[in-house]
């Protein structure tokens, strides 16, 4: 009996001596250190636009990708690829779309963005277009024409030159993941930024909101003059006056002839803001240049008209006199050969009256419409608070986008901002996080976008 007792003593001092052991070894072990940054990817499945839908999860691969240096991620058919290293041309491959590029330096990661710096080398590009062609490139100062005859010739200029571009995707922010992380509870816009709503694309090209008196513009009185001038030569075709005013002068702006030839400044105006080609309210009105013709000859007016010396510019005289407004340029680009479908563009003048929150959807009931089935009922709002105006979204189906166009340091506190490239969503996930910086951060202070 005692020596059954002893065995058992022995054999329970080994079993405890080999715990021991093992638990040791596990301590000693060397643990695997979490990687610094998580990235959850998800890929729509279907190419259509280069849309994402928010809200169908039937059509979504998904994975998870560890980041631990400089690396780049690139796409092949409906999956995400990981690459180690630094990407160059050399890598390029056929099969392959360049995504997302990250640096990693000083224990920081940076989002290096091609498409930025694309667009620095062709502010060189047409400034060396100037120089051989000797075309006059107007500046981004001045009116919305000069714009448009602006990204005219650096277009023909890209058409033209035969110099490589840095080969990247667009990226955009994905408003939604900011507005929960913002203090503003949206996304502050600022000239130039670039809005995408399902595929329709929208650049702010102004935005005012103080009020600015202009004695220069035309009013009500100056519709026509008293005193008849010229009054067998020239009639207005929408009036019928013969009188005509410093303000508010006869013009000939198209083809037509005879009786029909001359019409009034502000006339013409009325007409084009009236005009069935346009969809206008007391909150927006829009402007398309493919439209902007007249009904009898059908030549294009020009957005600018001038006499005697003096210019008549149809977008400046339909800004708001008295309210703050936001001007955006959209552009709609053809999708197919077809004949019937052409490019067009034009410009959403878009004021605050008694209104500090506009709704932009397909529905008629808001205020600023679009007519695009990929734009949901209710797709976004533009909020004026405190002298800013700010974008947010509203659980659209294919989400609210603004075009990152810098590069950016992926500090901790942007963990849970979401990118969309192409028909990709990318959030980000860091691990440095701590939970007190979590609750106390700002994305736009990060994106730096509140400079």
């Amino acid at each position: 009996m005692g020596n059954c007792q002893n065995c058992l003593q022995q054999e329970q001092e080994q079993v405890e001596i080999q715990i021991n052991n093992h638990t040791e070894e596990e301590v000693q072990a060397p643990c695997e250190q979490p990687p610094l940054l998580n990235l959850d990817v998800k890929t729509w499945q279907k190419d259509s636009y280069s849309l994402y839908d928010y809200e169908n999860n039937t059509f979504i691969h998904s994975q998870q990708i560890p980041i631990n240096g400089t690396s780049y991620l690139t796409c092949q058919a409906n999956k995400v690829l990981y690459n180690e290293g630094s990407y160059s041309k050399n890598n390029d491959n056929s099969d392959e779309i360049l995504l997302l590029p990250l640096e990693y330096d000083n224990e920081s990661f940076q989002l290096v963005n091609l498409r930025y710096s694309k667009r620095l080398q062709t502010q060189e590009l047409a400034e060396d277009y100037q120089k051989e062609e000797g075309d006059k490139l107007l500046s981004e100062n001045q009116t919305i024409h000069a714009d448009f005859q602006l990204s005219f010739n650096i277009q023909k200029l890209r058409t033209n030159t035969n110099r490589p571009s840095p080969k990247g995707s667009k990226i955009w922010l994905v408003t939604r993941s900011i507005q929960t992380n913002s203090l503003n509870e949206g996304l502050v816009l600022k000239i130039g930024d670039v809005i995408k709503l399902g595929r329709v694309k929208l650049t702010i090209k102004e935005i005012q909101l103080h009020h600015e008196t202009n004695q220069d513009l035309l009013n009500e009185e100056s519709i026509c003059s008293i005193e008849d001038k010229n009054e067998f030569t020239k009639q207005c075709r929408i009036c019928l006056s013969t009188g005509e005013s410093t303000l508010n002068p006869l013009i000939d702006p198209c083809k037509c002839i005879g009786s029909t030839k001359y019409v009034h400044i502000n006339c013409l105006l009325k007409w084009i803001q009236q005009s069935s080609h346009f969809n206008s309210n007391a909150y927006c009105t829009r402007f398309i240049w493919k439209s902007l013709e007249c009904e009898i000859c059908k030549s294009v007016y020009p957005p600018v008209f001038e006499r005697n010396g003096k210019q008549f510019d149809l977008i400046e005289l339909s800004k708001p006199k008295d309210k703050p407004f936001i001007i955006m340029e959209f552009q709609k680009k053809r999708q197919n050969e077809s004949p019937q479908s052409t490019d067009s563009n034009g410009l959403y003048i878009v004021n605050f009256g008694s209104k500090k929150e506009l709704k932009i959807g397909r529905n008629h009931e808001v205020e600023i419409s679009i007519a695009d089935i990929s734009v949901s009922r209710e797709h976004a709002h533009i909020k004026l608070v405190d002298n800013k105006i700010i974008l947010s979204d509203k659980r659209s189906k294919f989400g609210t986008l603004v075009l990152l166009q810098k590069n950016i340091t992926l500090a901790p506190q942007l963990s849970g901002l979401e990118l969309q490239i192409k028909r990709t969503l990318i959030k980000l996930n860091n691990n440095l996080i701590s939970q007190t910086s979590q609750k106390q951060r700002d994305f736009e202070l990060y994106l730096g976008r509140n400079e």
